[in-house]
């Protein structure tokens, strides 16, 4: 289980563990790293583009960024341009253990830079695969990504093999067992 002490070490393996993982899948260069104050600060200025994406766009990722900052069972990552670095997305999500559906490891927030059309169709495979190597290390039993935009839900399907989607009341997520071969 992540804690205090060893949150900044299992969120760097899980981000290089990815990383690698992707680049050798797909041959595309992104780096996964934990987010910093300087990176959600850098998402204030990306392009207002929430009227026209499939996804959610513009997200008050400083405002989650201040909620995720002390707890050891959220975390927050940023996805970077190997070459020179720069900040092309982001997404934050918890671990949740004893949960009435098991341990899983849900992602809350996905969110890719209109200024970075490499990124596209990368995003969710990211931070699902993150997910995915997150949850097998802590040992959980599920993925889960919370209210994913209608209209990219079979995109997340295809990224969480033997996915589930669960409309409840407001809420709405996919959920899938741990325990399957990753797709890239």
């Amino acid at each position: 289980m992540i804690n205090k002490q060893n949150y900044t070490n299992i969120i760097t393996t899980v981000s290089n563990i990815v990383t690698l993982d992707y680049q050798q899948e797909v041959g595309c260069q992104f780096i996964i790293d934990q987010a910093t104050f300087d990176d959600v600060m850098a998402a204030k200025n990306w392009p207002l583009v929430g009227h026209i994406k499939d996804g959610y766009g513009n997200m008050q990722w400083l405002k989650i960024f201040q909620r995720q900052k002390h707890k050891s069972k959220r975390f927050m990552c940023a996805i970077r341009s190997s070459d020179q670095g720069c900040l092309l997305g982001l997404m934050a999500g918890r671990v949740s253990a004893n949960d009435a559906d098991g341990n899983k490891v849900s992602i809350d927030y996905i969110e890719r830079s209109a200024n970075a059309p490499e990124l596209k169709g990368h995003a969710i495979a990211i931070a699902v695969k993150f997910a995915y190597v997150l949850a097998d290390l802590l040992g959980s039993d599920y993925v889960k990504v919370n209210n994913p935009a209608s209209k990219l839900i079979d995109t997340y399907q295809l990224q969480m093999p033997e996915s589930h989607y669960v409309n409840f009341r407001k809420a709405s997520y996919l959920i899938a067992p741990v325990n399957l071969p990753l797709t890239a």
